[in-house]
């Protein structure tokens, strides 16, 4: 049987026999199981600038008419960028036999689901 290229990003290859991960070689026969897990960044600081800059600004700008306030806008314009780009980051678990885990993780759902399909197709295949 041809060993078929299941899924390639990065270090992580799955083949449908094998997996090449950070330059380690695992065979397929000894994952127990695959999950799916997604960690929410903190958007603590970002939101710490917006309301600081938020409210500086109009304290500022409503009391001492002060070019101060121009900076404290800006801060409140950067934590809002900064919190608009922060994305969730998706993890794939591989069980192994030994009690060893892979994890592998990623900014972007659709990889993080086309792993999740070559994994389970290899599972099935055996």
């Amino acid at each position: 049987m041809d060993e078929e290229v299941l899924f390639r990003n990065g270090s992580l290859v799955v083949t449908s026999s094998r997996i090449f991960y950070n330059g380690t070689t695992y065979t397929t026969k000894i994952i127990r199981s695959v999950s799916h897990t997604m960690e929410e960044p903190s958007t603590f600081w970002p939101t710490v600038l917006i309301w600081t800059g938020g409210v500086g600004t109009f304290v500022l700008w409503k009391f001492t008419r002060s070019f101060f306030s121009l900076f404290l806008f800006i801060l409140a314009i950067i934590g809002g960028i900064w919190r608009e780009m922060q994305s969730p980051i998706f993890y794939v678990v591989l069980n192994l036999t030994e009690g060893e885990r892979l994890i592998w993780g990623t900014k972007n759902l659709s990889v993080a689901h086309e792993l999740l399909d070559a994994i389970n197709k290899v599972i099935v295949q055996r």
